[in-house]
């Protein structure tokens, strides 16, 4: 596979005529994230670089730092929009993995206990399975729990 530059892009053209036209990538993506948390006054700093950066390139994958930093990024854009009124809960990506799976759902009851879901509009949280990423978006989470439940 051959490539050539231009000043913003790059084509990359392979043995048959197609050609794909691709951005040139920065050496690193630097991005500070103030977004919703009482407890912290500083904000969430994410540093894409090398593997993950090149992850970016089309037809690549997604890791777990892409998705953190996606995931931020969607949240800053939807406080500066006119929607910047959605109280959103935003949960790590190995969440599900650390929470669910690896504990067994018994460390559910220390995150319910810890968050006031009948402050939140919405619930994303990332999940890889077998390679894939998806999100689970509970939307209105306090009408999914009984109140005097033992969660």
């Amino acid at each position: 596979m051959a490539s050539t530059s231009h000043p913003d892009m790059e084509y990359v053209s392979s043995d048959d005529e197609n050609a794909l036209l691709a951005p040139l990538l920065p050496d690193s993506i630097s991005f500070e994230c103030y977004f919703g948390n009482e407890c912290v006054d500083y904000p969430y700093r994410f540093t894409i670089d090398g593997p993950s950066l090149k992850r970016l390139a089309p037809e690549g994958w997604f890791n777990d730092d892409l998705v953190a930093f996606g995931l931020s990024l969607w949240y800053e854009r939807v406080l500066a929009s006119k929607d910047r009124h959605i109280h959103a809960l935003l949960l790590g990506p190995f969440f599900y993995h650390r929470i669910v799976v690896r504990s067994g759902g018994t460390g559910i009851k220390l995150a319910m206990r810890l968050t006031d879901f009948s402050k939140l509009d919405l619930i994303v949280i990332p999940v890889a399975k077998h390679g894939h990423w998806f999100a689970i978006v509970v939307a209105n989470p306090s009408s999914c729990i009984e109140p005097n439940s033992d969660w």
